[in-house]
Formats: structure tokens, sequence, C-alpha cells
């Protein structure tokens, strides 16, 4: 039977890892980069906002610190695409926002509206 500790460590290995997720070249099916976590899209949107709900039970440092650097980063990238699968990252964005006040967050969750 699974300890909290085995869970725990499983849940920081898998956390640890998906900040790590890079695409190196490799060819993708799908345009959604499924295996890059440097992309504004749907399937990028889901993991944060895990990493979010993670960081909200651990308190855990190091996962906030990647989610305001992976914001930071993507919104100094410029503007996405508005559509149904871009929207996905913004979840975690207003939570952010609550978190830090930070008015360039802001600034971009209501250029999306």
């Amino acid at each position: 039977m699974a300890t909290r500790e085995m869970i725990e460590q499983q849940l920081n290995l898998v956390s640890d890892r998906m900040m790590l997720l890079k695409n190196n070249g490799a060819k993708e099916k799908y345009p959604v980069s499924l295996i890059d976590m440097e992309c504004w899209e749907w399937p990028q949107g889901v993991g944060l906002f895990g990493l979010y709900q993670y960081y909200c039970k651990t308190k855990e440092e190091t996962i906030l610190n990647f989610l305001i650097r992976w914001y930071n980063q993507r919104i100094e990238e410029g503007i996405y695409e508005k559509n149904v699968n871009t929207t996905s990252p913004m979840l975690t964005l207003t939570y952010l926002y609550e978190i830090t006040k930070k008015e360039s967050y802001l600034n971009y969750i209501q250029s999306f509206v």
C-alpha cells in the first residue's frame, strides 16, 4: 500500500519533471505542443493549473517561482492568438495575479477579455 510519503515523493517528481518539460527538436504530431512547457496552449494551461493547485497544498516556493517566471517570459514574448486553446493558461494567471498583484498580469488578463 502506498504511504503518504510515497505519494508525496511521486507528486514532487512529477511536478519537477513538468517544470523541466522541453521539446529538444522532436517532431510533434499535434500543433499544440504536448511535450514543451514553453508554449501558451491548452495542454500547458492544464499543467500550469495542476502546478498551481499543488503549490496551494504545499506552499513550495520553487513552484510559485516557476509559475511567476513562466508567465513573465510568455508575456514578454508578446500577445498570443486568442482562441479556445489559448484561454487555458489564463486560469492560472488570474490566481497568480491574486497572489502577486502584478499590474502586468492584470493588464494581460484584461487584454484577453
